[in-house]
């Protein structure tokens, strides 16, 4: 048995797991998010119901800038890297598939190049890596599905149920 035979049959146990598993499966319809991505984002969030909202479960994840205060100026560092390495490392992956993806949604698309002109490719892959963590806290908390046309700017159309997107 060869190395690829046996990196296959672990991505055909990933897909059987991750298609099993409600959260995993929804996330995956997500531009980006892989079925491994998955399984690592629905397995170290746990239960999504813990995190009153959006801007907690980032920050639990370490994605958001530190923020230091002296003298009434406030000043925004890197990012606090608290929480999992692993989630965060899924997300950036994510975030970085998602841009070189051809599936990237024009909204995302355009919306990701304007932060790179504000602040560079690194800082708009974190930041992509927030807004996808955002977009997994929504999807996961109202049981719903990810469909990649936006009607407005930062809110995405969801499918209530069951159903997959076209």
């Amino acid at each position: 048995m060869t190395i690829q035979d046996k990196v296959k049959g672990l991505d055909a146990k990933i897909t059987e797991i991750a298609k099993k598993d409600k959260r995993a499966a929804r996330l995956t319809h997500v531009p980006g998010i892989g079925y491994l991505a998955a399984l690592i984002i629905a397995s170290e969030i746990g239960d999504v119901h813990r995190f009153p909202s959006a801007k907690h479960l980032v920050a639990y994840a370490g994605l958001v800038p530190s923020v230091h205060s002296s003298g009434g100026t406030t000043y925004q560092g890197r990012i606090t890297k608290t929480g999992s390495k692993i989630l965060r490392w899924a997300l950036v992956e994510a975030a970085r598939r998602t841009v070189n993806s051809s599936t990237c949604s024009p909204r995302l698309r355009k919306w990701y190049e304007e932060v790179c002109k504000r602040g560079g490719k690194k800082k708009a892959i974190v930041a992509l890596a927030r807004k996808l963590l955002t977009l997994a806290y929504y999807l996961w908390k109202r049981k719903e599905e990810y469909l990649s046309n936006y009607p407005k700017a930062g809110k995405p159309e969801v499918r209530s149920g069951g159903e997959s997107p076209p």
